[in-house]
């Protein structure tokens, strides 16, 4: 009936009903995102990796007293960290096929994240400053033995985790020795401007969306 109804409508007709259908999918995806929390628990991470692979889980206290919970697997004794920041939504488990390659684990220290909102730092709170993502992560960059971490970082973000590395490796130099970026969003000129952005301004989607 929908494709009859269609082919019955002309011109911007269709237009008109395509893009009601895709706005109603947007909304019921950003619905289904909000209600998922993204957690692994510790259970099941340690029945994903071999049993050669022992994941550790932490949570350590960022600058301005946020706590970040991220998973590690590796070597410790390593002159390598490999930081791996998700995008959104995410967890820390959107890395774990990274974090369970054994021969990997031998050459670096891996390192996965909860990015602030999601999983087990700062839950359900909404932190659009890519400034405070960046310096609430950079705990990890910290934390060894109570002083600066002097190992090699190697920061790898996806997604929305792209800028968030990149911004990173401004606020924290000293400490950000490479970048990987991987299908991130990192120049706003060069972003081909699609249908579905303008769904943003909408006073439906202005509700979904965090401030």
């Amino acid at each position: 009936m929908l494709l009859c109804l269609s082919h019955s409508i002309p011109g911007r007709g269709i237009q008109t009903v395509s893009t009601a259908f895709g706005l109603i999918a947007f909304i019921l995806f950003c619905l289904s995102a909000s209600a998922c929390s993204f957690n692994t628990t510790q259970s099941e991470a340690r029945d994903y990796f071999e049993p050669d692979v022992t994941p550790r889980f932490h949570t350590t206290v960022a600058p301005d007293g946020a706590a970040l919970y991220y998973v590690e697997t590796g070597r410790l004794e390593t002159e390598y960290n490999i930081i791996f920041v998700h995008g959104s939504p995410g967890g820390w488990s959107a890395f774990q096929k990274f974090l369970g390659n054994v021969e990997l684990g031998r050459q670096a220290r891996l390192i996965s994240v909860d990015r602030p909102g999601y999983g087990g730092t700062l839950p359900g709170r909404a932190v659009p400053s890519l400034a405070d993502q960046s310096r609430i992560i950079s705990a990890v960059l910290h934390q060894s033995n109570g002083t600066v971490n002097r190992r090699r970082n190697i920061l790898v973000g996806h997604s929305l985790g792209g800028p968030i590395v990149i911004r990173m490796a401004m606020q924290y130099p000293d400490l950000v020795d490479a970048v990987v970026v991987v299908a991130g969003s990192v120049d706003p000129q060069a972003e081909e401007i699609r249908w579905y952005n303008s769904l943003a301004h909408t006073m439906v989607m202005r509700r979904l969306l965090p401030r």
